[in-house]
């Protein structure tokens, strides 16, 4: 390969539509922050693109070249390296880890499912390590793509193999495109839960509701205790019991309801979350605003 050669490159000759972007979707602040970086003459980091020797395959750089865009710019600094589409894709699916916009829980996924279709022999710690990821989070992706395959696959009366995603529809696109992923869970904040926390999320939410469940009937049981006239409902005191389920059932939302995924890790587990991967609201509470992206 080629040494890297920065040259201004036309953006109109660069192509976007190769499906090289591991993002689900571009941020729209982020594109105006940096179009006013172009506007005020500042030095942006040049794209990275990959050329098969017709093409330029953006690989990296999706919010400056729709900032460049908006600002009006005609060409646009950028790293040109010798490569396919696909190499584009390969580059393109670790380029955000150490830079950039931090990458959601999704973003993520679909890098993975992007790094299977490449390489869908290399293991799930070979994948997690180009990708930045768990190798927990590559295992549950590979296997709803999986899942996913055997749904679309039909055997006829011969034996034959048929892929039914498209019948009675259109002719498949040039670029292979993601399949679509299971119902998405989201926590409090409205981020992805990660796949390989969703059960153990939705559990601990079910048990931590029937814990204020009962906290709640305990409650009515003591507010009944008022109305009695026996030695029980004499001898407790009401307003004090009463106020120990309350904080009961507050502690309970507050610090073991699983509230945020873990903004340091994303949900791979860190020293921060006690390697759950998620946070309590009390937890959440105490991250700087400037993470609570």
């Amino acid at each position: 390969m080629a040494n890297d050669n920065t040259v201004s490159l036309k953006i109109e000759d660069i192509k976007i539509n190769g499906d090289t972007q591991p993002r689900v979707s571009i941020d729209d602040l982020a594109v105006a922050d940096y179009a006013y970086a172009y506007e005020s003459g500042e030095n942006m980091p040049p794209v990275v693109v990959f050329f098969d020797g017709v093409n330029h395959w953006l690989a990296d750089g999706f919010h400056r070249w729709h900032a460049a865009r908006r600002a009006v710019l005609t060409d646009l600094p950028a790293t040109i390296k010798d490569g396919t589409r696909e190499d584009a894709q390969w580059y393109a699916i670790s380029a955000n880890q150490t830079h950039g916009l931090r990458r959601s829980n999704k973003d993520k996924r679909r890098s993975v499912t992007m790094a299977l279709g490449i390489h869908p022999d290399w293991s799930d710690y070979q994948i997690g390590e180009h990708v930045g990821v768990s190798h927990e989070m590559v295992r549950m992706v590979r296997a709803s793509l999986a899942e996913f395959a055997s749904e679309t696959v039909r055997k006829t009366r011969d034996g034959r193999e048929i892929d039914t995603t498209n019948i009675g529809g259109s002719p498949s696109e040039v670029f292979v495109k993601n399949p679509p992923m299971p119902t998405d869970t989201v926590d409090a904040i409205g981020m992805l839960v990660p796949e390989h926390l969703v059960n153990k999320w939705n559990e601990l939410n079910r048990e931590v509701n029937e814990m204020i469940d009962h906290a709640n009937a305990l409650q009515a049981f003591v507010a009944h205790l008022g109305d009695r006239m026996d030695g029980l409902g004499a001898d407790v005191s009401i307003s004090a019991m009463r106020a120990d389920v309350i904080n009961i059932v507050s502690a309970i939302q507050l610090t073991a309801t699983p509230h945020a995924i873990c903004c340091y890790c994303g949900g791979d587990g860190c020293e921060t979350c006690t390697n759950r991967g998620w946070l309590s609201k009390h937890m959440f509470n105490c991250v700087p605003e400037e993470l609570k992206i």
